[in-house]
Formats: structure tokens, C-alpha cells, sequence
């Protein structure tokens, strides 16, 4: 079922963007106070600015177990314009439950965590390339605890050194 957005009282507001997999159409949520992110409309074509990409790993694990299709997965950001965009947007983004654990670049699958501009045209996603900046340096490793144990020395050396 297919729900037409009200551009007017959309546009310029924060919205929330997935891909609905019943439809096949990209679904605009809108916050409503006391009512939470509600479906306000399907669209093909749009663009939205000040993205940043959120996947909620908990209802991601429970839809893979479940083998349930939920809403897990979403760009949010403002919406800024309803037809065809000519903004050019070179990145094809990507997600798959199964295989990743945050959007991606389709081809390179580089991480994709935020972008300026995501852009929708004719049911297809790209984001400005501005996404695909270098990623954050890895944390540092993280020290181990060594356990130490008590050796028998009354037994021959290579039972000293067994792996249990």
C-alpha cells in the first residue's frame, strides 16, 4: 500500500528515510510529539541534507533470527527538495542485514556512517561523495590479562608446556 507524502508540511523537516519492503518505495517518517516516528509518505524521487545513517543492532539481530522483516535500518536527516534531483550523488549506497552491520558503498563497501546529501532518484539511493571520507582510526587494542600458573615441577618437561 502506497501512501503519498504531504510535501508541503514535510519539507524542511527532520525526517526519517528506509527503504519499505513491501512496497519497494522509500518510506519518509516524521516525528510527532506523543506519537513518536510515524509514516507520513512513500516517494521515487527526493533529497535530504545532513544525513547521518542509523542501524539499532538489537531489532537487526532479532529481524536475522526472527527471519522477520522490521525497520532497523534508516538515514535521517532534513528533507530539502520532492522531484527529480539533479544533484549529483556518485555513491550507490547499500545495505543487507545479512552481510553488513552499517550502510555501505555498494561496490567498495567502505563504511557509510553520514553524508550531506542522500538523494533518491527513481527509486535509486546514492549519497553526495562526501561520504566516503577516510574512518576514524581504530582504538587502540586493548590490554589482555595474562594468567599465571602454577607449574609441577616434579613432571617431565613436555607435559610443563601442554596446551589444555
Amino acid at each position: 500500500m502506497t501512501k503519498l507524502l504531504d510535501w508541503e508540511s514535510t519539507l524542511g523537516e527532520t525526517v526519517r528515510i528506509y527503504r519499505n519492503l513491501n512496497n519497494g518505495k522509500m518510506s519518509i517518517q516524521t516525528y510527532i510529539k506523543g506519537r513518536g516516528w510515524i509514516v507520513a509518505g512513500h516517494v521515487t524521487d527526493c533529497v535530504v541534507a545532513n544525513v547521518s545513517f542509523k542501524v539499532c543492532e538489537s531489532r537487526r539481530l532479532r529481524g536475522i533470527q526472527d527471519r522477520q522483516k522490521n525497520v532497523h535500518a534508516w538515514g535521517q536527516g532534513i528533507l530539502i527538495a520532492q522531484s527529480k534531483p539533479k544533484l549529483d550523488a556518485p555513491v550507490d549506497l547499500a545495505y543487507d542485514p545479512y552481510f553488513n552491520n552499517s550502510f555501505v558503498e555498494r561496490h567498495s563497501q567502505a563504511e557509510i556512517s553520514s553524508c550531506c546529501f542522500l538523494v533518491v532518484r527513481d527509486n535509486l539511493v546514492f549519497v553526495s561523495a562526501d561520504a566516503l571520507r577516510s574512518p576514524a582510526p581504530a582504538p587502540a587494542p586493548r590490554k589482555q590479562k595474562v594468567r599465571a600458573t602454577q607449574i609441577n615441577l616434579e613432571l617431565p618437561l613436555f607435559y610443563q608446556f601442554a596446551v589444555a
